[in-house]
């Protein structure tokens, strides 16, 4: 019992580990902000994203 409840405990430390490797390593440019800081330049413009949009029916 004791093995099974080290192994459980292990699994989800190595998970959170994990997750959190990931998202320190993801280089992807969110928001205004982050384009900003990694380039050192200003937005000029920026594109909406709204997500899935349902088509709207013409009668």
């Amino acid at each position: 019992m004791l093995l099974l409840m080290a192994t459980l405990m292990g699994a989800a430390g190595v998970a959170v580990a994990a997750a959190f490797g990931l998202e320190y390593f993801n280089r992807t440019l969110r928001n205004e902000g982050d384009i900003e800081e990694k380039l050192g330049l200003p937005v000029l413009a920026t594109i909406q994203y709204y997500g899935d949009l349902r088509p709207v029916p013409v009668k």
